[in-house]
């Protein structure tokens, strides 16, 4: 196959075609090294607004690895700051509640002592006891306030291990007659 032969203004053409080519891709190159020179401006001017400085010869990716590490170094001493106050206040409405908390526990177990003394007292009255002083010192170790509000004696009847007050006082009469006149006197049961 013979060699094509180009003329001039071939030749010319071609030329100028590579040549707007060129510049056309050069352009697009010049734009690109502009975009990423304003980029690496704007991460000069962050990493300048965290008090770094790109040293000579250190790559941005080096100096934001540095920046980064300050602010994890700020965060955690954030966090240690943080967690020391929340301590702190913690401890401070700790002592401030400790004493209301005394209290209040201190009152509450008052109350159900009062309660526990009435149930009992008016229990054993009721089922006729001598002295219902005596039947509350009795069943009062044993006698608790359920966090419902329910009074009931443990572990006194062998075969339950709760019972309800009027039954612990029943069994009491049973257990112990002296306690209760309607033993003494020999009547028949008319509590009921």
């Amino acid at each position: 196959m013979p060699e094509k032969l180009y003329t001039q203004d071939e030749v010319n053409a071609e030329l100028a075609k590579a040549r707007r080519e060129f510049q056309a891709r050069k352009e697009e190159l010049e734009v690109e090294i502009g975009k990423n020179r304003a980029a690496e401006d704007e991460l000069v001017d962050v990493l300048k607004s965290h008090g770094v400085e790109v040293r000579e010869n250190e790559s941005l990716t080096d100096a934001g690895n540095r920046v980064l590490a300050i602010l994890a170094e700020k965060s955690a001493k954030a966090d240690a700051d943080h967690a020391a106050w929340l301590a702190e206040h913690t401890a401070q409405h700790e002592a401030k509640i400790a004493p209301l908390r005394a209290e209040t526990e201190r009152l509450t177990g008052e109350i159900n002592t009062r309660r526990i003394d009435y149930e009992l007292t008016t229990t054993a009255q009721k089922l006729g006891a001598f002295n219902p002083d005596q039947v509350v010192t009795m069943l009062r170790p044993h006698t608790r306030v359920l966090p419902g509000g329910e009074i009931i004696v443990q572990n006194l009847m062998p075969q339950a291990s709760m019972q309800s007050v009027s039954e612990a006082v029943d069994y009491l009469s049973i257990d112990k007659p002296n306690l209760f006149t309607r033993n003494v006197t020999g009547r028949p049961d008319d509590r009921r």
